[in-house]
């Protein structure tokens, strides 16, 4: 009789084949971002339909807001439009119509408020550090964006999981290079490759796919992947006992140097969340 993660696998597998395609006119207004094509009133059209798409954009503009100093909180969609990107915010658009859709053919996480908040926080501390980093305005929300997408693949594992336990929670920092082999053992495969999958599947960018599968393993010899990096180091910014020797130990000065991210930018984007956060 097959264990649970050989029923796991296949249930995965199934889920990802079984589900539909993007909605014809998300899966347009991706395609016209792609040629840069979308306009702010077709982003509109979308989410105003969907008060949960809708929460998303205005989190993502309130962090944009902040960073550019406006002084003044983003509460409608088209205050949001004037300041994110319409590229970034099509994709906004698609990812989180991805998830719902996951979502909706599967159990409702009983941890997803707590998913939700991790990926926010991932989120935030990805920004912080792309302006850290001398980014420009439209990169530091795309990388805002791939925080905000990272673990989709444990929406995926818990939607198949049904009654096996799934963690829908972050993982500690501490931890991230070690999950995805404990993943792999209890369950024969992991999130990563799960989420990538999924976002292959329905046509994502590859930055937000790269940073979906190398979240964890950002650095694999002399193959890096940016995107991945930078949300591998956005979990120890958010860290409630950081400190330097905890750092030292995790993160590879090798890593740090391809990101241009020192030990002290990490503390000085702690502190820029905080702000934010307060």
């Amino acid at each position: 009789m097959p264990d649970d993660s050989e029923n796991l696998s296949v249930k995965v597998a199934e889920l990802i084949q079984r589900l539909p395609p993007l909605d014809l006119s998300v899966d347009l207004l991706l395609r016209r971002a792609a040629e840069g094509r979308a306009k702010p009133s077709d982003v509109a059209a979308i989410v105003a339909t969907d008060p949960g798409l809708c929460a998303n954009l205005l989190w993502l503009a309130n962090a944009s807001c902040m960073r550019e100093s406006h002084g003044k909180s983003v509460e409608t969609i088209h205050d949001a439009l004037d300041i994110v990107a319409v590229e970034t915010l099509a994709e906004l658009v698609g990812t989180a119509y991805a998830v719902e859709t996951v979502r909706g053919h599967g159990a409702v996480p009983h941890a997803w408020d707590a998913y939700i908040a991790h990926s926010r926080d991932i989120a935030a501390a990805c920004m912080g550090l792309a302006e850290i980093r001398g980014l420009t305005t439209d990169e530091c929300d795309r990388a805002a964006l791939a925080g905000l997408t990272h673990d989709v693949g444990r929406v995926v594992m818990m939607a198949a999981a049904g009654d096996i336990p799934i963690s829908l929670l972050g993982t500690p920092p501490e931890a991230m290079r070690t999950v995805l082999e404990d993943e792999r053992r209890a369950y024969g495969l992991d999130h990563c490759r799960i989420g990538e999958t999924l976002f292959h599947k329905w046509g994502f960018s590859n930055a937000l796919r790269q940073g979906i599968l190398r979240h964890h393993t950002p650095l694999l010899r002399e193959d890096f992947s940016e995107p991945g990096g930078l949300i591998f180091v956005a979990h120890f910014v958010n860290m409630s006992d950081f400190t330097g020797e905890i750092l030292a130990k995790a993160l590879s000065s090798d890593l740090l140097a391809r990101l241009s991210v020192t030990v002290a930018d990490i503390e000085r984007t702690r502190v820029l969340c905080a702000a934010r956060r307060n």
